[in-house]
């Protein structure tokens, strides 16, 4: 049976096509198609967007969606390959979103806002403001991120790439501490645990071993962005992935 591959904004492979329904890149049914390429949801038959020709699910937020009545649950089919990963695609036109780019806002700083504005309003030189950015990497000086918020987090990337759950459940597929997952394992190449793959090596523009990365992981709960796991000193609030390691208890 043929298999169309759903990709979002960032490239990256989220879901697929295959029999009429719609299914997320672990074969879970998420959907059903209608009226061409209109998906609506296997949870509830409310309208979650239609199929793009650039394969993205597109969501028209000027447009009130309707719901279909469900059909019966597919039966649950093989994983497909996993295809490449597709280069950044165009922006969308006003009015549109697509419905599987997570959009994440990057932690704000408290410390480097306050520099700013007493920068923009003249108490403080820019030289001198230039010395103390110099000063930020200092352990004492940088603000560090609290873990006592994280826990039932995610970690993703600032282009949205999902890279583990928080918690301590060595049950769960998706936990950071099961070693057997595929975001606890020294040896998947989605894990922060595997020195060898993009997200854990010292030089993955997304790693948080990178000490020149400005791209890290970034934990993320309830939509909001609680700060950067990362080595990078420039990065705050920030939790360094020694102490992070520590804190979760991961041997």
């Amino acid at each position: 049976m043929t298999v169309r591959y759903i990709f979002n904004t960032s490239g990256n492979y989220v879901a697929f096509v295959q029999g009429g329904h719609l299914f997320d890149s672990k074969s879970k049914w998420i959907g059903f198609i209608e009226d061409g390429d209109d998906v609506y949801s296997a949870e509830d038959g409310a309208y979650m967007g239609t199929l793009s020709a650039d394969d993205r699910l597109l969501v028209n937020t000027e447009v009130q969606g309707h719901r279909r009545l469900r059909p019966l649950r597919p039966l649950r089919p093989l994983r497909p390959l996993q295809p490449l990963r597709r280069l950044r695609m165009s922006r969308l036109p006003r009015g549109y979103r697509d419905y599987f780019e997570v959009e994440v806002s990057r932690p704000t700083s408290k410390l480097l806002e306050s520099l700013a504005s007493l920068v923009s309003s003249g108490h403080v030189p820019p030289e001198a403001a230039a010395e103390l950015l110099a000063n930020i990497g200092n352990r004492t000086f940088s603000e560090m991120l609290s873990t006592d918020n994280i826990l039932d987090s995610q970690l993703r990337t600032p282009s949205g790439v999902f890279l583990g759950s928080v918690n301590r459940n060595t049950f769960d597929s998706d936990s950071l501490v099961n070693p057997f997952g595929q975001y606890g394992s020294r040896y998947s190449a989605e894990s922060i645990f595997n020195q060898y793959s993009q997200y854990g090596s010292p030089y993955g523009a997304e790693s948080p071993y990178n000490k020149f990365s400005t791209t890290p992981p970034m934990f993320v709960k309830n939509g909001a962005t609680l700060g950067y796991l990362t080595v990078n000193q420039y990065l705050t609030p920030r939790l360094g992935p020694d102490e992070f390691v520590s804190w979760l208890g991961k041997s």
